[in-house]
């Protein structure tokens, strides 16, 4: 994957999180509801500056993230934590680990996008209409919060399976190493 592709695909939320800040900025009171009890109560209120700058900020770090991420993977390859990491990062096939990587983590970062979005949509949402009370539909948080779980799960099911098979000459010569060490280990010393 080309290291343009990591900016253009998180681009349209990060510009959705512009927009939002763009299009609430005006509507929202000085006191903005953050938090909710886990009724849908509120329960912290932030200035609007705190909430903008804040969301700006992270949707800014998630856009971005990516670029970094190429970068760390070429130069700290070992770093890097996977099942079977020799195989893996091997010289011959390093380039297509770390495009593999790149693509679960891009992956993870467009959700985490999405999710905040949401997030921040909803609170948002609630400042704006309801000011306050309790938004008849508080529940769609909680469904959103299931989604993002359930994504988050299935790729990290998906990593666990796709760097956890190594070929079987692979694994045969783990075990005949260690064999080789056990046996080494186990020769008596002869005087």
């Amino acid at each position: 994957m080309n290291k343009f592709l990591y900016l253009l695909v998180p681009l349209p939320f990060f510009l959705v999180s512009l927009a939002q800040i763009y299009y609430y900025k005006p509507l929202l009171p000085d006191q903005v509801t953050s938090q909710f009890d886990v009724k849908g109560n509120p329960a912290k209120d932030h200035s609007r500056s705190f909430i903008l700058i804040a969301y700006s900020l992270i949707s800014f770090v998630l856009y971005t993230m990516f670029y970094f991420m190429d970068f760390l993977l070429s130069k700290f390859p070992k770093f890097i934590n996977l099942s079977h990491k020799d195989y893996w990062l091997d010289k011959t096939r390093f380039n297509s680990t770390r495009r593999q990587l790149l693509k679960y983590f891009l992956f993870f970062s467009v959700s985490v996008q999405i999710f905040v979005v949401g997030i921040f949509q909803y609170i948002f949402w609630y400042n704006v209409k309801y000011s306050k009370k309790k938004p008849p539909h508080f529940k769609v948080i909680y469904y959103w919060i299931v989604m993002y779980i359930i994504s988050q799960v299935l790729c990290v099911a998906d990593w666990q399976n796709r760097f956890a098979k190594v070929p079987d000459e692979i694994k045969n010569r783990k075990k005949r190493n260690k064999n080789n060490k056990k046996n080494i280990q186990e020769k008596p010393k002869k005087d």
